[in-house]
């Protein structure tokens, strides 16, 4: 015998869902919009969206849209006043950022990213790392992080050059920390996350000062490409076609 009652439950949850989900995607495509006309008044209509829907829809918004778009939206905030997407991002959003944001930078010459302004980086990560409300969830997206090649490379960029402190103990109540600068994100990191600090101190040297935001975007771009590539184009250099 069929229960009608149960089945119409069934039909009403799933318009709910179908709805929903319509929704998200109309306000990630909204929001992608406003990006490319102004990164300010996209988290604005973000911002709107969080306090009508609440931060989870929100976060579904997000997750809808294109990491460098999410990127974007993060740079034009900087560390004094923090993005809305700080706290609402998840890890898994927080590694495709850093996987992605490289792809931004823009050349100073021809040649070199190298010369690409580090404070800007190091804003970035102390915005998203910083920014956390939530201890518990800093330490996850820096876990994270730390097991992506990418995106710690990326957290790395700020503490490349750091050799003679990575061969000391880093004692920070014997140091003065400036707000918003390396050491306070490192002094954050290794409260937090002491596996990822002690992570950073032994990479440190693996780095070239000279090359490591090229080699970065290197990297970042490889792997977008890698991505890109049809899965059916298999390349052999062993495999020679017969006529």
């Amino acid at each position: 015998m069929i229960d009608n009652n149960n089945t119409t439950k069934k039909e009403e949850k799933n318009m709910g869902n179908d709805e929903k989900i319509l929704a998200v995607t109309k306000a990630a495509s909204h929001i992608s919009t406003l990006v490319e006309k102004s990164e300010l008044q996209a988290e604005m209509a973000l911002s709107d969206i969080a306090s009508e829907n609440g931060d989870e829809f929100a976060l579904e918004v997000l997750k809808q849209m294109p990491p460098l778009q999410i990127a974007k939206i993060i740079r034009s905030r900087d560390f004094s006043c923090p993005s809305i997407i700080s706290p609402l991002a998840t890890p898994e959003l927080v590694v495709e950022f850093f996987r992605k944001e490289p792809l931004l930078w823009e050349m100073e010459n021809e040649k070199t990213f190298q010369s690409y302004d580090g404070n800007i980086i190091l804003n970035l990560i102390s915005m998203i790392i910083i920014g956390q409300e939530d201890d518990g969830k800093r330490a996850e997206i820096l876990e994270a992080v730390a097991e992506d090649e990418i995106s710690f490379e990326y957290l790395m960029q700020p503490f490349i050059g750091w050799e003679a402190r990575a061969e000391t103990d880093f004692l920070l109540e014997n140091t003065e920390i400036e707000f918003g600068s390396a050491d306070h994100l490192f002094e954050v990191i290794l409260k937090t996350a002491p596996r990822v600090a002690q992570k950073i101190l032994k990479n440190i040297g693996r780095y070239n000062p000279i090359w490591s935001k090229d080699d970065l975007y290197q990297k970042t771009k490889e792997s977008i490409e890698e991505k890109e590539k049809p899965a059916d184009s298999v390349e052999d250099d062993g495999f020679i076609p017969l006529d």
